[in-house]
């Protein structure tokens, strides 16, 4: 279970400073001992900042820039801990990290070298949903996918692991720390829902023309993509950058159609609103929202239908969302997965290729 506790922190001076000496401190601790927890994982979510705890539990995190994060505390045996903290320019945080013990409800943990045939295709299916259909799928390995355990129930497929999964992503230059936090898929449906927490690394590499290649591809990567269009949509840039943003009562895939259902082409300023403070937007649409990307140097385009979970999704001034998972998804957005994931203040070079 994921315990989230909003935090937020305000610096008077911090309004008049201009440096980025933003850091967060603290300890992690057993919540049922008070023992310190050595080697525990503290990091900001789909970011390349973080750190592990030292032997006595302590842990900081330096230099963090401006912006709405979650900090995420996670240790094998243990519940993971999401919290939303806030940095404005001089935030000093104390910040101490209780974890509970992880009850496993999949039965006993068995790590085998050698799995059945069931398991081995459970896993080719729980790869293609999770890591996407991309091309950039194929260079996706998880280094330790024996640890994944896999439970149908009903029309359900779950799926669930006891330590983070560590991903290298050959396609794009990355190491990919990944707490599966939920994941099944419902057949009746036809639909499956994950909610992970990741952490980024860069693969280093004395090869120049692979770091040419992993450019190309993240830039590929981010154009036209879900992360692109809310980052995008937070500076109110998104028909600027190339999306063209429609409603519609269905999700048809027709790329040329004009006007689905009867809607015209809407702005950014007709599905987003500002908070009271200013500072949050919320996205707010009926029925599906239809994204079409034109690329205006490769031409590619990409269509996607967002549909709300809810009444209505948040996000800050950098396009990060402040709930977790608000949207359905169709289309081409469905289709990519992990494979395709990039740190939130990824920039890109260019426009890149055409994968």
């Amino acid at each position: 279970m994921v315990r989230v506790i909003i935090i937020f922190f305000t610096i008077a001076s911090s309004l008049f400073s201009q440096n980025n000496d933003n850091y967060i401190k603290g300890r992690v601790t057993e919540s049922a001992t008070g023992k310190p927890l050595p080697g525990a994982n503290v990091y900001l979510n789909e970011t390349m900042i973080g750190t592990t705890s030292d032997l006595s539990g302590n842990f900081i995190i330096k230099n963090i820039p401006a912006g709405t994060y979650e900090l995420i505390t996670s240790m094998i045996g243990f519940d993971v801990e999401t919290s939303r903290i806030v940095f404005r320019d001089g935030t000093h945080i104390a910040f101490n990290v209780e974890l509970n013990e992880k009850l496993y409800d999949f039965g006993t943990v068995v790590v085998e070298a050698e799995k059945d045939d069931t398991w081995q295709q459970n896993l080719i299916f729980f790869k293609k949903l999770f890591l996407g259909q991309s091309n950039f799928a194929e260079g996706c390995v998880i280094q330790n996918e024996t640890s994944l355990e896999f439970d149908r129930e009903a029309d359900r497929f779950y799926v669930h692991t006891y330590e983070p999964l560590k991903i290298v992503n050959n396609s794009l230059g990355y190491q990919l720390n990944c707490d599966l936090i939920e994941f099944y898929y419902s057949e009746a449906e036809n639909s499956y829902k994950y909610l992970i927490k990741t952490f980024f690394k860069d693969l280093s590499s004395e090869d120049n023309m692979k770091g040419y290649h992993w450019t190309i591809n993240r830039s590929n990567a981010y154009y036209g993509s879900f992360h692109h269009f809310l980052k995008a949509l937070a500076k109110k840039e998104a028909v600027k950058d190339g999306f063209e943003i429609k409603l519609s009562k269905i999700a048809d895939y027709h790329i040329d159609l004009e006007s689905p259902e009867g809607y015209g082409t809407l702005n950014e300023n007709q599905i987003t609103e500002d908070d009271e403070y200013g500072v949050l937007q919320k996205i707010v649409f009926d029925d599906y929202l239809r994204v079409l990307y034109n690329d205006p140097l490769s031409k590619k385009r990409i269509l996607s239908y967002l549909k709300l979970r809810g009444f209505e999704a948040t996000i800050d001034e950098e396009g990060a969302l402040m709930e977790s998972m608000p949207f359905q998804f169709f289309g081409t957005w469905a289709l990519r997965g992990v494979a395709d994931m990039l740190p939130r203040n990824f920039e890109p070079v260019g426009s890149g290729m055409n994968k």
